[in-house]
């Protein structure tokens, strides 16, 4: 656990580094066996005073604008009276002159900054807890159009399965977010926002020109599955909705995540029942009550947000939800300065701006609540390139006494996190460099015939611990058999047996791996060869796990139409397909050799001559 002081935030999360992170409170057992907050152990009524910032309305894209924040304080009611004693001291304090707290004005400098600071910390002192979402504005474009194009309903390239993959939609999501132009992601939410058949139909040709020009042939073909289904897209989109204007804006489905996020707190017996207060928004609060209404109403059903504990459900124990005036209503005031400072952190993030030590104080005092995994208190929708942002210019920097390569790490996870679609390779660095140790199966492998586990070799005389104990494994059975007979008898515990992994069942592989990873670190790839070829075990666990479970995904969701294609050469099928490393492989199903090219003609060409076959090769069809 890493060095934690206390502060305003909410926990530290486990790490091997010697990290400061700030504390609200102590934490202790829950009934529930949820560690949480001390003061928060026994269910007790609260109410969270919420405020946004950055809300453009229906426009997406705006630039001034490209985040969308809704933050506030969850107040136990027995604090209210102080907490509304020490905003107000806050106020004729510092800021005088001024009626009502703005972000705005308190964020100006860097006195002022820390003036906030200390505001936050001593709500977190009366226990009020900060909770807040934060929506990417281009990123929730991306997003939408994956949502609209990709839709198993009308997009006849994907099966049923592909509706709950959130994996592959945010792997999506993000390559279009990255790599298509600004005016293409802005003619799809022009259109989106009055959606009629032809300004769709016309944004998704477009959105398919660029993807096969900046992302992938394959994702483009994918996304022209829905063409055929373009009139009753649009008007599904267009139908009208129940809950007026805040329908088309991000807003909405903001504010859903955010009671989402209030409701679970009631649901795990940490604060019921809570009441939830807005800043009034002219606008849309007439919208903002149908959104509370029409959950509150809803039958009593569960869905689990991905990758997060929180549940999309009705509302159970969010008894009250009102909008309230902010110059009346103090902690509304102080959830205002919640949001902007949010928000400025993010856009610091995003922008060559000089992070300062006022910023990398308000980020302290806030951002910790982001690695509470349980009970949730955040929610993001953004992109990758975001998160590695503020993780890089914001968290970083706050971290004493890392000694992690951070450059290394961020290699190894763009190298682990392979895309579904991997982004279509520049003519420069069209051939990939081959991995320093080949994954490709088949593998071999040495069992013990009673232990029936990997062999581990015993070296205590190497210097590095990592090279003690060494798990082996073989590219050919030839290799295997001649590693057998040349290891000596007193090495080996027990017989071994040889075994064979191949694409047909790599599952066995990884389980293997697992086990022996208890044991020992390192395995090394024909370990008579020189020089020898290492790799981590848990680095190679996580490779093929990816692997696998892209794979899995291929099938499940329907893709391997667009992924998979089966050609027939000299009566003999091969399949071929795209890797996640952006490569192309072609094999012959179920077993046999790999051959991998740049494209999928190359790959099939090598295919071809490495068996003998024909090399003009027939031109095959997806599978």
């Amino acid at each position: 656990m890493g060095k934690i002081r206390k502060g305003v935030g909410c926990v530290g999360h486990k790490s091997d580094n010697n990290i400061t992170i700030c504390l609200m409170t102590d934490f202790t057992m829950h009934s529930t066996r949820l560690l949480v907050p001390g003061h928060l152990t026994f269910p007790r009524a609260a109410a969270v005073y919420c405020d946004e910032s950055g809300n453009s309305g229906p426009n997406y894209l705006d630039p001034a604008q490209p985040f969308y924040v809704l933050a506030g304080w969850l107040v136990p009611d027995e604090r209210i009276v102080e907490v509304n004693v020490v905003i107000e001291a806050f106020r004729t304090t510092h800021f005088e002159q001024r009626n009502e707290l703005k972000a705005t004005a308190v964020l100006r400098n860097e006195a002022t900054k820390g003036k906030c600071v200390t505001l936050f910390r001593s709500l977190a002192e009366l226990h009020c807890v900060p909770m807040f979402l934060i929506a990417e504005k281009r990123y929730c474009v991306a997003a939408k159009l994956v949502e609209t194009f990709l839709d198993p309903a009308y997009n006849h390239m994907v099966r049923n399965g592909f509706t709950g993959d959130f994996i592959t939609k945010q792997e999506i999501a993000n390559s279009l977010y990255e790599r298509l132009p600004d005016g293409v992601l802005r003619q799809f939410a022009e259109a989106y926002r009055a959606p009629d058949a032809r300004a769709l139909g016309t944004a998704l040709r477009q959105v398919g020109s660029a993807v096969e020009e900046h992302i992938s042939p394959e994702l483009a073909k994918a996304i022209a599955g829905s063409a055929s289904f373009i009139d009753e897209i649009a008007e599904i989109e267009a139908a009208t909705s129940p809950l007026g204007n805040v329908s088309g804006t991000l807003n909405m489905p903001c504010l859903i995540s955010f009671l989402m996020l209030v409701e679970n707190l009631g649901r795990m017996g940490i604060a019921q029942p809570i009441t939830v207060l807005h800043d009034q928004q002219h606008a849309y609060q007439e919208g903002y009550k149908r959104v509370y209404d029409l959950h509150r109403g809803m039958a009593d059903w569960i869905r689990r947000f991905p990758h997060t504990d929180a549940t999309y459900s009705n509302l159970r124990h969010v008894a009250k939800f009102e909008m309230r005036e902010s110059k009346e209503t103090l902690p509304i005031q102080a959830a205002d300065l919640l949001a902007g400072a949010i928000h400025h952190c993010c856009r610091l993030a995003t922008s060559e701006t000089v992070v300062t030590d006022g910023d990398f104080a308000l980020a302290e005092a806030v951002f910790p609540a982001l690695f509470v995994p349980t009970p949730r208190l955040t929610s993001l929708v953004c992109s990758d390139a975001f998160l590695r942002a503020i993780g890089r210019r914001v968290f970083k920097p706050n971290i004493k006494g890392s000694s992690q390569d951070h450059a290394d790490a961020d290699r190894n996870l763009e190298a682990t996190l392979g895309p579904m679609f991997p982004v279509k390779r520049s003519p420069s660095d069209a051939t990939p460099s081959e991995p320093k140790v080949p994954l490709d199966l088949p593998l071999f492998g040495l069992l013990g015939v009673e232990r029936k586990s990997l062999l581990i070799l015993d070296d205590p005389g190497a210097t590095d611990e990592m090279f003690q104990r060494i798990l082996v494994l073989f590219t050919s059975a030839d290799k295997a058999k001649l590693f057998l007979e040349r290891c000596s008898l007193d090495r080996l515990a027990e017989s071994q047996r040889l075994v064979e992994f191949d694409p047909s069942a790599p599952e066995r592989l990884v389980e293997l791996l697992r086990e022996a990873s208890e044991h020992a670190r390192t395995v090394a790839v024909d370990p008579d060869d020189r020089p020898r070829k290492c790799v981590r075990v848990s680095e190679m666990i996580v490779n093929l796990s990816a692997i696998l479970d892209r794979m899995r995904r291929i099938f499940t969701s329907g893709l391997d139409s667009v992924l998979l294609e089966r050609h027939t050469v000299s009566s003999t099928e091969v399949l071929t397909m795209q890797c996640r490393d952006g490569r192309y492989a072609a094999l012959s199903s179920p077993r046999g050799t790999i051959s991998f090219g740049a494209t999928r003609r190359e790959a099939l060409d090598k295919f071809c001559a490495a068996n003998g076959l024909t090399p003009s090769c027939e031109q095959g069809e997806s599978t």
